[in-house]
């Protein structure tokens, strides 16, 4: 099946009238950026495979400083601002979630930077069937190295989850990507000041890795990006969270639940070492009944 994608173009009018100024849209065109093709089939319940894309058009937007698109949100992650594998594309029930998560407006403001004028994608999402580091099956990774960062998710690991704690992942590894794009931009962590991140630059200054016996290197307080996720990031991640569970984020009364959530992954940090026991055991609670939803849900 073929599905041909348009973009239209307006340009920002401004009218003054008696000293009154305002701003109004004028049309300008409608411009064919491509087409996609895609064999549709329906998969078993709960299937990490999903409908493939053979080799869909890559759309072209020109966007001159006066020009602005009409288009939404969500829309401005399928441009080439970020690449999708086609191991992420074809499992189905990952890219559900990705999508699901990314027409959220509170996910576009939290991680928007990652969708900039650059010309080529900064990051890049992959699935393999197993994901391991330092010798484990983990839920994801990132490689923040070099451009493009690349994202890795465990469709293995997906597959035992709901589908709030794979969009969980997903939002935790690219929140991960952002803070690796800032230091990237910067030339790498010795290029970290306290006059372009300060947050990043202190985190990285606290929490040092240390060496073992083994000649392998690790942090005993937690990764200081993990560290300054669960000190600054949490509120905002049960948000966008909440979001994606279709739960109004400003009810209050159901935020330390998808704080909870939120946690996983955060365990081994200093800030969770300094919660109060009764506090943890909550959290802990929480996670417990999120992981009794049932899978694909």
């Amino acid at each position: 099946m073929e599905t041909k994608h348009y973009v239209d173009w307006y340009q920002t009018v401004t009218v003054v009238n008696e000293g009154d100024v305002t701003y109004v849209w004028k049309y300008l065109e409608t411009e064919y950026v491509g087409s996609t093709y895609q064999t549709s089939y329906y998969p078993e319940p709960c299937s990490t495979s999903g409908a493939g894309n053979n080799g869909a058009a890559t759309p072209i937007i020109h966007s001159p400083s006066y020009i602005y698109p009409a288009i939404s949100e969500a829309d401005w992650w399928e441009q080439d601002k970020i690449c999708y594998d086609a191991s992420f594309i074809n499992n189905a029930y990952i890219k559900n979630a990705w999508d699901k998560l990314i027409s959220g407006s509170i996910t576009f403001d939290m991680l928007s930077n990652l969708v900039d004028e650059s010309a080529e994608a900064e990051v890049c999402l992959y699935v393999q069937d197993v994901v391991t580091y330092q010798g484990g099956e983990v839920n994801g990774i990132t490689n923040g190295r070099a451009f493009p960062i690349t994202v890795t998710i465990s469709a293995s690991k997906a597959s035992e989850r709901s589908e709030i704690d794979v969009a969980r992942t997903l939002l935790h590894e690219m929140i991960h990507a952002e803070m690796y794009r800032k230091i990237l931009s910067v030339d790498g962590q010795s290029g970290l000041s306290p006059d372009n991140f300060p947050d990043i630059f202190d985190y990285y200054s606290r929490y040092l890795p240390i060496q073992k016996e083994d000649g392998t290197w690790s942090y005993p307080n937690g990764s200081p990006q993990h560290n300054l996720m669960a000190q600054h990031y949490l509120r905002q991640m049960a948000r966008v969270l909440m979001q994606f569970d279709g739960v109004d984020p400003d009810n209050y009364m159901m935020h330390p639940v998808y704080e909870a959530i939120a946690w996983a992954g955060l365990h081994n940090t200093e800030v969770w070492s300094q919660l109060d026991p009764v506090e943890r055991e909550f959290i802990e609670q929480k996670w417990a009944e999120l992981n009794s939803r049932p899978k694909c849900q």
